[in-house]
């Protein structure tokens, strides 16, 4: 997800959104322009099984109350990232827009970076799909749901609408599924 809690390595140069109206808090909460912070605390075994009681602190507050070191990164101290409007696109057409062809952005290769640097170019691309209905407690498709706004955490864990790697012919096409079906 974006913007990152954490320290991370990369420096933002673009971000799409469906909802401009999130371009500050984009823009600002990037690394570029502030820093993050981190736990340093030691956990017993491995932390991705951990109790949530146990877990590795997202904040620093809880991190002092468990006994660990809040960490700050410092920003990049580069400009924060451009923030533009996602032109619409049909679902699972990769990024085709109308009839102009794929979407595509130009990136000007900022000064900082000089002859012989060695860089990792890294595109993410998280979705929200609109493929699957989210279903009222009467088991009908609700009409008023909107993925892009209304599809967050709270469809996680037991509310997932998909569990585990199901087998199904989701969309109705009659495909027959020969391998789990990978989800991230």
């Amino acid at each position: 997800y974006y913007p990152y809690w954490h320290p991370t390595e990369w420096r933002d140069a673009a971000v799409f959104t469906s909802d401009t109206k999130r371009c500050g808090f984009y823009r600002d909460e990037s690394q570029n322009v502030k820093g993050k912070g981190h736990c340093k605390v030691t956990v017993p075994g491995n932390e991705a099984t951990l109790p949530p009681d146990t877990q590795i602190p997202n904040h620093e507050e809880a991190c002092k109350q468990r006994g660990g070191q809040w960490e700050e990164k410092e920003p990049w101290a580069i400009d924060p990232p451009e923030c533009l409007a996602l032109p619409e696109s049909r679902d699972n057409h990769l990024g085709n827009i109308g009839t102009t062809g794929p979407q595509y952005y130009t990136w000007r290769v900022p000064e900082t970076i000089k002859d012989n640097d060695v860089c990792v170019f890294r595109l993410r691309y998280n979705i929200t799909s609109s493929d699957l209905g989210v279903e009222k407690k009467d088991g009908e498709n609700d009409p008023g749901f909107d993925f892009f706004r209304d599809l967050d955490s709270g469809f996680n864990g037991d509310n997932a609408k998909l569990k585990g790697d199901p087998k199904k012919d989701f969309v109705g096409m009659g495909a027959r599924v020969s391998g789990p079906l990978q989800l991230q």
